[in-house]
């Protein structure tokens, strides 16, 4: 792993940029992590509620989560790390299985009510958001979950000379979650007494070239969260002609970005 960082800068970066971010550990407060195919990134606040997990058993199996914990609770950066360290140990000894997982989600319905018993009877009345996904390679599919408003996004390589305005960054991007939020607060999440039930799943075809994106809040929300960047300004940033690790190192350091807030993020290719 990579300890590194940056202040108010715009993007797009250059290569030498890039380089410069692996090279130099002195000059950039992010943390970073790369494997086949996959990259995971953390830009820290000083409350450091946000907790990230990557399980790759295999070059064509990935599993990944961004968790947020909420700020109003003094324990809820615990909370997601406890969750994150649950479900890791279930893909670990079999409970979860990632394969069936990426085709099935629903099938696992009743194992996010686990999930909620142990994060909070080990770390309290903390909440967190949970935005999980697997990709499976090999059977060309990946599935996801998510509650609270932490975000899956997938992109889509396009014909960089198509008509479609929207396409002009070689990627078509779609949001595949809703926040579950409403009057600015979360209707739904990880807690003793606001979860109820895992309401977002789904599965679909893994489309080569493509990429998988989970994001918290504090990468996509941008002037002191009165707005969230739109899902084509994602895909301009992540664009899938940059590698995993540059493509988040976009994401976290836009320009847009005001508020003072943890900011994680995994980006799966196919």
């Amino acid at each position: 792993m990579l300890t590194v960082v940056l202040g108010y800068m715009a993007t797009p970066y250059t290569p030498k940029f890039y380089q410069e971010i692996r090279e130099d550990s002195r000059q950039f407060d992010l943390v970073l992590e790369e494997g086949q195919g996959w990259a995971a990134i953390q830009k820290p606040h000083r409350k450091d509620q946000d907790a990230l997990f990557v399980h790759n058993p295999s070059d064509d199996l990935v599993v990944a989560g961004v968790l947020d914990g909420l700020g109003s609770y003094r324990e809820s950066g615990e909370v997601a790390q406890a969750a994150a360290d649950y479900i890791v140990a279930s893909l670990e000894d079999g409970t979860l299985d990632a394969e069936r997982f990426a085709s099935d989600p629903d099938a696992y319905y009743e194992f996010w009510f686990d999930v909620v018993d142990y994060a909070t009877a080990m770390r309290g009345d903390g909440s967190t958001t949970l935005t999980m996904v697997s990709v499976d390679r090999s059977n060309k599919k990946f599935g996801y979950v998510s509650i609270g408003d932490s975000r899956a996004y997938e992109l889509e390589a396009v014909d960089e000379t198509s008509a479609n305005p929207a396409y002009e960054n070689g990627s078509a991007t779609e949001q595949l979650t809703t926040d579950e939020v409403k009057d600015r607060l979360l209707t739904n999440c990880i807690s003793t007494d606001n979860f109820l039930g895992m309401r977002q799943a789904g599965s679909r075809e893994l489309v080569v070239g493509s990429r998988v994106l989970l994001l918290t809040d504090g990468v996509f929300t941008t002037d002191n969260s009165t707005r969230s960047f739109h899902p084509e300004e994602i895909g301009k940033a992540a664009n899938t002609s940059l590698s995993p690790i540059d493509a988040l190192t976009n994401l976290v350091l836009l320009e847009a970005h005001w508020r003072p807030d943890d900011r994680t993020g995994v980006i799966i290719d196919a």
